[in-house]
């Protein structure tokens, strides 16, 4: 029976090296050590590239996605806020209504003496 060993990025045949955009850096990094004499070949980018284009793609589209969750979400805060201060003006109304019904009952007081004073 044949073993099949996975071949590290490190030591795949160069053939298949096609450095990505979004790896720069690596690609830069393994010109610093060939220039140092290092002898590890350049480690193939095109299973890499392809995660990370995939990677790339899904990240714009949860982006975009995210924008337009945030696009929604603005009015509903402003609308939330004036709820909360509606709703903080309802909370007022029973101790408003209370004060008004003890001026009220006041004014009835002072009227119902003013009445009988100009009675007498």
């Amino acid at each position: 029976m044949e073993e099949h060993h996975e071949i590290p990025v490190e030591g795949q045949p160069e053939e298949q090296q096609r450095p990505a955009t979004a790896e720069g850096h690596e690609t830069e990094v393994l010109q610093q050590q060939q220039e140092k004499g290092q002898t590890r070949k350049k480690p193939s980018t095109t299973p890499r590239a392809i995660r990370l284009a995939t990677i790339s793609n899904l990240l714009e589209k949860q982006t975009t996605q995210m924008n337009k969750i945030v696009q929604m979400v603005q009015p509903l805060q402003k609308q939330l806020k004036l709820v909360e201060t509606r709703t903080e003006f309802i909370k007022q109304i029973p101790s408003q209504l209370k004060q008004l019904q003890k001026e009220m009952s006041h004014s009835q007081k002072e009227s119902q003496k003013l009445r009988s004073l100009l009675s007498k």
